[in-house]
């Protein structure tokens, strides 16, 4: 087992920490995405790709009502989300996800752009890479399928490109996700967030176009 697994199951880590946004954020953004009317957000089933331990993202939709089923490369994160939140789960690759097209309800990615998987070596190397996932995420989700998206650090100036990407791939209705959480605790955040280097975090809610 991850020695990073061992110590959350133990209770030494917290792996939502390594999220820039609150679940309130999550919460609140969603509430307004629908206007209010969480009915046909309810009905959907939504994979975490890349779900890891779980994030607020993953959290604030569970709470919201929707049903969440988890897609990790990691036999050990889908073992203790199973445990942890009674949740189904199925390892896959992000970039070939054992989905067909046009088959899946909404997604939740959350810092999975962030890691060595989808980093690449170079700027033109992590393009590529981003583009990809990207891409394959479009290819399973179907028309109006809905993508949550977090990423704790894009930086400011690829922030515009990064959200050109998800246009590109098919995404539309894209709206970004903003601390609303009591002033004391955005402040907490946005200083970890900086102290982590974590420049220009990024979340967004997106609607499949076509």
């Amino acid at each position: 087992m991850p020695a990073a697994i061992k110590l959350v199951r133990e209770g030494k880590a917290d792996p939502q920490s390594l999220d820039p946004f609150e679940e309130g954020d999550y919460t609140s953004a969603i509430k307004r995405y629908f206007g209010g009317h969480l009915a046909d957000f309810r009905s959907r089933t939504f994979v975490d790709v890349g779900a890891g331990f779980g994030s607020r993202a993953h959290t604030a939709v569970s709470k919201l009502g929707a049903q969440v089923i988890n897609a990790d490369i990691s036999q050990d994160a889908i073992v203790h989300l199973r445990e942890l939140n009674q949740e189904k789960g199925v390892v896959a690759d992000a970039y070939k996800l054992p989905f067909a097209d046009n088959s899946v309800e909404g997604i939740i990615s959350s810092n999975f752009i962030n890691s060595s998987a989808v980093g690449g070596e170079s700027d033109e190397d992590s393009k590529l890479n981003e583009r990809d996932f990207m891409n394959e995420i479009a290819r399973v989700l179907k028309k109006d399928g809905l993508f949550i998206q977090t990423n704790f650090g894009v930086g400011e100036n690829a922030r515009e490109s990064w959200l050109a990407l998800a246009v590109e791939a098919g995404f539309s209705d894209i709206e970004q996700i903003r601390p609303v959480t009591n002033a004391a605790k955005s402040r907490e955040t946005r200083s970890t967030n900086k102290q982590r280097g974590w420049i220009g975090p990024l979340a967004f809610i997106a609607r499949k176009s076509g």
